[in-house]
C-alpha cells in the first residue's frame, strides 16, 4: 500500500499541521453539529482541504453512497438542479452531502444558483455541503454583485494554516519524521524534502513513498534498475545514475550494471556476446539497454565481458 494511502486521516485528530483549524471546526460542530451546515474551507495545495471535506462528509453521512464530489470548473448549472432534485428525497437513517473541491474555479453563474441551494441545505435536517478553495476568493474575485461574498459569508469559513509560517512547517516536518521512522526509511533530510515539495503534505509524502520503495531490499537489485531505466531515454541514463547513486549506496547495493552502463560511451571498444561467440566491437550510438556498431548491429549491453578501451 501506498504511503500516502497508508496514512491517509480518517478522523480530524489526524489531520497533520492543522491544529487550529481543526480546533476550530471541532468547535463548530459541537455548538451546531453537521447537518444543515454549509463549509468553506481555504488552504494551500497538499495541506488537508479536501481530507478534511472527506471526514466530515464520512462523519455525517455514514456511508459513500450519499456523497457527491464535483470539481469547481466542472460544476455547471445542472449539476446543482440535479442535487436540488436529490435533496427533494429524504435519505433513509444518513446524511447527504456534496462536496465541491477547487471552488474558486467556478463559474459566476454557477455560484448565483448555488446561494439558493446552500440556504437550503442550512435549512436541511438531512443535508450538508463543503467548498474547498485554494485561495482567497473575496480578494481574488471582481465581485460587483457580491455573490462570492454572500456564498462565503453562508458557509462556516476555515482557513488552514498558512504554509509559510514556522508553526505549520515545525508540525509538518514531525509528521513526516514520524512516518518515515515507522516505515524504516532512513537518510531523508525532511526538511529539505518539504521545500522541494513547496510544504505540500502531499507531495512530500508521494517523495517519501518513492524513497521507501527504492529502499526496499525484498526487490532485486536487477529489478530495481530496469525499473529506473526504463524511466529515462539516452543521453538523460548520465544522469539518472547520478540522481539514483546515492540511494543505492544508502542501502549498500552494488553498482555493478549501473558502472557498466556509465562506462559505455561513443567509441568505447567492448568484448560483446553475440549468437554465442564472444565478438569485438566498437560503439557507435548507446542506448539504457543496447549499443551500436558503426556498421548498425545492436547488442545487448548486459552482454558485454570485458571493456577494453
Amino acid at each position: 500500500m501506498k504511503i500516502t494511502e497508508k496514512y491517509r486521516p480518517t478522523k480530524l485528530s489526524e489531520v497533520a499541521a492543522q491544529k487550529t483549524a481543526i480546533r476550530h471546526i471541532e468547535n463548530a460542530v459541537e455548538r451546531s453539529g453537521l447537518a444543515g451546515s454549509s463549509w468553506w474551507i481555504a488552504g494551500a495545495t497538499g495541506t488537508g482541504k479536501t481530507t478534511i471535506a472527506r471526514i466530515l462528509a464520512d462523519e455525517f453521512t455514514q456511508t459513500d453512497f450519499t456523497v457527491y464530489e464535483l470539481v469547481g470548473r466542472d460544476v455547471s448549472v445542472e449539476n446543482i438542479r440535479e442535487h436540488e432534485r436529490r435533496m427533494a428525497v429524504h435519505p433513509m437513517g444518513v446524511g447527504r452531502c456534496l462536496i465541491i473541491n477547487e471552488a474558486q474555479d467556478m463559474s459566476d453563474s454557477v455560484v448565483s444558483i448555488l446561494l439558493a441551494l446552500v440556504e437550503k441545505v442550512n435549512a436541511s435536517k438531512y443535508d450538508m455541503i463543503v467548498f474547498t478553495a485554494m485561495v482567497d476568493v473575496l480578494e481574488l474575485k471582481n465581485d460587483p454583485m457580491n455573490r462570492w461574498r454572500a456564498l462565503v459569508g453562508r458557509c462556516n469559513q476555515v482557513d488552514l494554516a498558512d504554509i509559510d509560517s514556522p508553526a505549520f512547517q515545525a508540525e509538518a516536518v514531525d509528521y513526516l519524521e514520524g512516518i518515515a521512522a515507522s516505515e524504516g526509511i532512513s537518510g531523508v533530510d525532511v526538511q529539505a524534502l518539504c521545500n522541494k515539495a513547496g510544504w505540500s503534505i502531499r507531495a512530500a509524502l508521494n517523495a517519501l513513498d518513492m524513497q521507501e520503495r527504492i529502499n526496499d531490499t525484498k526487490i532485486s537489485q536487477a529489478e530495481r534498475l530496469e525499473k529506473a531505466a526504463s524511466q529515462f531515454e539516452y543521453p538523460a541514463f548520465d544522469q539518472m545514475v547520478e540522481r539514483l547513486r546515492p540511494a543505492y549506496e544508502s542501502i549498500g547495493a552494488e553498482l555493478t550494471q549501473f558502472n557498466m552502463h556509465a562506462t559505455i560511451k561513443t567509441g568505447t571498444r567492448v568484448l560483446v556476446k553475440r549468437r554465442n561467440k564472444i565478438v569485438e566491437a566498437s560503439a557507435c550510438q548507446v542506448g539504457p539497454k543496447m549499443f551500436s556498431d558503426s556498421e548498425g548491429r545492436w547488442y545487448w549491453l548486459k552482454n558485454v565481458t570485458k571493456i577494453l578501451t
